[in-house]
């Protein structure tokens, strides 16, 4: 049992009215932003929450989950942790959680949709308020429990056909056609690409955006120029070997996933291959060291920390209960980032 003293409850009635006085409304209003009861119209509410930060006002905890049947602790489960992307969009996760109160529970499922099934077990033992999720590859099941207890989620970055929830993803096709634009306007003829799993949503819309382009620039489509790979660099090596001993090989390539860059620079290099003499390469997600080799790496950057960012505030307006009533689709914009590898 949680006893809150009399000398407690005067006290946050003083601050509750601070509150009230800093965003010009009444007190009530300020309670019922705080515990998400009522309608409050949404400048009032960011009136509310402004004035919150200012005052650095902390309402009791422990009392409001209790009413609000809250934890306020947010899920996030993502395929590698080693993955930058994914590091970065923690970050994002992180810092858009602690503005609003609430804390994290991190998994990595290394791409085992087996793992990843187990922590979703975890999480809804701990009663999470919410998830985010970039799944695996997997059967959709392990899904069910918590769509069956109604657990909001945000998928974010990678979706999947059989779940209507929140999603935040960049805009995979856009990216993928601006790195073979340029490619084709730098004069090379023939474009290669290496890409992962095509079960993942990601790979599969720039996979369709690769040979899109292909045909827009009239650069040859051939099978032959696609080398597909699992999620781990030696496999990259592995899948640019296929390319570069090719014959003709591609004289560009467009490495479509960057856990795969560094076993691609490692198969150029062991070939005596120069970069961008003997093959131009384009990489996806702007990686911390792709400008510390030599030539700097051309990326497709991604704004991995808004991506984390947003999907954490979706979350949140889900769970608090005043986010739209339809799912939405949130797609962040990429941007092509020119260096020397082309």
């Amino acid at each position: 049992m949680v006893i809150v003293s009399d000398g407690a409850r005067r006290a946050g009635a003083r601050r509750m009215t601070e509150v009230a006085d800093q965003a010009r409304v009444s007190p009530a209003t300020v309670s019922r932003v705080l515990n998400n009861t009522g309608n409050v119209r949404a400048d009032l509410r960011a009136r509310v929450l402004a004035a919150v930060g200012r005052l650095d006002y902390h309402p009791d905890a422990i009392a409001q989950s209790l009413r609000r049947r809250l934890t306020h602790t947010l899920g996030v489960v993502v395929p590698k942790i080693t993955n930058t992307f994914y590091t970065d969009a923690v970050r994002g996760i992180e810092e858009a959680a602690l503005r609003r109160g609430y804390t994290v529970l991190l998994c990595s499922s290394n791409e085992d949709f087996q793992r990843e099934r187990r922590y979703l077990e975890l999480m809804r033992s701990k009663r999470v308020d919410g998830v985010i999720l970039s799944p695996s590859h997997g059967p959709a099941d392990r899904f069910a429990p918590l769509v069956r207890d109604q657990v909001p989620i945000v998928l974010m970055h990678r979706r999947v056909a059989d779940i209507v929830a929140d999603a935040v993803v960049v805009d995979n096709r856009g990216g993928t056609r601006q790195a073979i634009r340029h490619l084709a306007e730098r004069g090379y003829a023939a474009v290669g690409m290496i890409a992962g799993p095509l079960t993942l949503s990601t790979i599969a819309e720039r996979h369709a955006a690769f040979c899109e382009a292909l045909a827009e620039h009239h650069l040859p489509a051939d099978d032959d120029l696609v080398a597909f790979a699992e999620y781990d660099e030696a496999s990259g090596t592995a899948a640019a070997a296929r390319l570069l001993d090719r014959r003709p090989p591609p004289r560009a390539i467009f490495v479509a996933l960057n856990v795969l860059m560094l076993g691609v620079l490692r198969a150029v290099q062991s070939r005596g291959l120069r970069v961008p003499d003997d093959v131009a390469l384009v990489g996806f997600d702007d990686l911390r060291w792709a400008t510390v080799v030599t030539p700097p790496l051309t990326m497709v950057a991604e704004p991995t920390f808004e991506v984390g960012e947003r999907a954490a505030e979706m979350l949140i307006e889900r769970v608090e209960g005043y986010g739209p009533a339809t799912p939405r689709v949130e797609v962040l914009k990429l941007t092509l980032v020119v260096r020397g590898s082309s």
